[in-house]
């Protein structure tokens, strides 16, 4: 699996890192627990990076197939990585090594990554063209 040359999906990875920094700067200021609610945002922070890469892969891949050869590889792959999700907030919840309710705020970083991606890159590419790059 090679990792993607795609704008868009490096564009929701630096949205996710932003969003990794104000969060981990509002842990720090906010809560008691910082440690414990650290690590369990950046897990979901984590998980998000791999969700993003893992899509993106088998968009890329589904092209190669015919209709219904590609709706199910893309059905599978969608089934993997929930698999993946559940088994890492369980590892985190069963094993007490993060806030659970931190992994899943993370998570939700991602659908509004993916929404501020076309603003994002707007607002990029607007610069970009006044410089005349």
């Amino acid at each position: 699996m090679a990792i993607s040359r795609n704008p868009t999906m490096w564009g929701v990875i630096g949205i996710e890192i932003l969003f990794w920094l104000i969060g981990e700067a509002i842990i720090c200021l906010f809560f008691s627990d910082k440690l414990f609610v650290s690590v369990g945002y950046s897990a979901g922070i984590l998980t998000c990076i791999g969700l993003i890469i893992s899509m993106m892969s088998s968009l890329e891949n589904a092209v190669q197939y015919d209709k219904k050869r590609a709706i199910f590889k893309m059905r599978i792959s969608a089934s993997l990585r929930v698999v993946g999700v559940l088994i890492v907030a369980a590892a985190l919840y069963y094993f007490q090594i993060a806030n659970i309710l931190a992994y899943v705020a993370a998570l939700w970083t991602l659908k509004v990554a993916v929404y501020l991606q076309p603003i994002t890159y707007k607002l990029l590419t607007k610069n970009t063209i006044k410089e005349g790059r």
